[in-house]
């Protein structure tokens, strides 16, 4: 019997490439956090202006752009049949990723060290499907809007603390 998950696994080590993972912890605020304001510095080098202490994991991951029809809910105004969809941009990844909405997802290059460089382009996390076969989690696919957040200050502070971490963890899972 064929194992889908290790074959998507060969297919994302074979054809993906690298993203990085931001994941703020929600638990512990970050020094720049104001309580009277409720919000963070956007310039902060510690965490990239989420207000909270990030980690940064590195993945593998494929990716594509497809328009998604926009549903009834969100349909507050009346338009042209040809403007009813939405840009979105996916992202598969390996179960290990333990990937949540309210991450964000790096686009970048990396040089031989695994160190990014380069354009850096940023992705809110908004919905994260987990493709199930079997009650075994075979892959998650993440959805993010496809215009890419304002990250000019982000991807500097990213490029600098990448100076100081010799690597971005890469998570890989044992094939048993």
């Amino acid at each position: 019997m064929i194992d889908l998950q290790k074959e998507f696994n060969k297919i994302l080590d074979d054809e993906g490439s690298y993203i990085l993972l931001i994941k703020p912890s929600k638990k512990i605020k970050c020094i720049c956090w104001n309580d009277l304001s409720k919000s963070a510095d956007t310039k902060c080098p510690i965490c990239l202006g989420t207000g909270f202490t990030i980690k940064v994991e590195r993945h593998i991951s494929l990716s594509f752009t497809a328009s998604v029809t926009e549903s009834l809910p969100r349909l507050k105004r009346v338009a042209e049949p040809s403007s009813l969809t939405i840009e979105g941009k996916y992202f598969y990844l390996k179960t290990n990723s333990r990937v949540s909405q309210g991450d964000v997802i790096v686009e970048a290059s990396f040089d031989r060290s695994g160190r990014p460089y380069g354009q850096f382009e940023f992705f809110n996390v908004n919905q994260v499907s987990s493709f199930r076969l079997k009650n075994k989690i075979v892959y998650h696919r993440v959805a993010c809007p496809e215009s890419p957040i304002n990250s000019d200050i982000k991807a500097f502070n990213l490029k600098k603390m990448a100076g100081k971490i010799n690597y971005y963890p890469i998570y890989k899972e044992s094939y048993s």
